[in-house]
């Protein structure tokens, strides 16, 4: 997700959430951790963090 955020693709970034999301769902019934629910918001919310610099701890 940090990724395609950084490179100019925060759609793409939320559309990998959402499909994580998903498969954590079906495949165990649980929603994803903190570090990625926080980095799904940050992404949401055009964080400017995480447009470039260094790596951005997400938890």
């Amino acid at each position: 997700m940090l990724a395609l955020c950084r490179t100019g693709r925060p759609a793409d970034a939320l559309t990998v959430y959402e499909e994580a999301r998903r498969r954590l769902a079906d495949a165990m019934g649980v929603d994803p951790g903190p570090g990625l629910r926080s980095l799904h918001v940050r992404v949401l919310r055009q964080d400017p963090a995480l447009l470039s610099g260094p790596p951005v701890p997400v938890a």
